[in-house]
């Protein structure tokens, strides 16, 4: 498997899902899925991650995904605090 592009020996793709969680500690999420992983509404996804400063990419799908870091999908209500705070 070449470590770069993630590709196997055959040239496949390595997983379909783009979700996966990244090697950080993080997670590749749609807006939506971030407000279905919080119990939160989609405006409310949006403002989280501008207010976090999360990366953003989009996909040539259309798609944006955000990389959440994974203590911040334990719900609304719960404490995140920024490590870098």
């Amino acid at each position: 498997m070449d470590p770069v592009w993630g590709f196997a020996m055959g040239g496949s793709a390595m997983s379909d899902n783009i979700s996966l969680a990244v090697g950080d500690g993080a997670r590749r999420m749609t807006y939506a899925e971030l407000a279905q992983a919080r119990g939160i509404s989609l405006a409310s996804a949006r403002r989280l991650a501008r207010r976090h400063a999360w990366a953003r990419q989009a996909g040539n799908d259309g798609v944006v995904r955000v990389t959440v870091p994974l203590p911040a999908l334990s719900g609304p209500g719960q404490a995140y605090a920024r490590p870098w705070a």
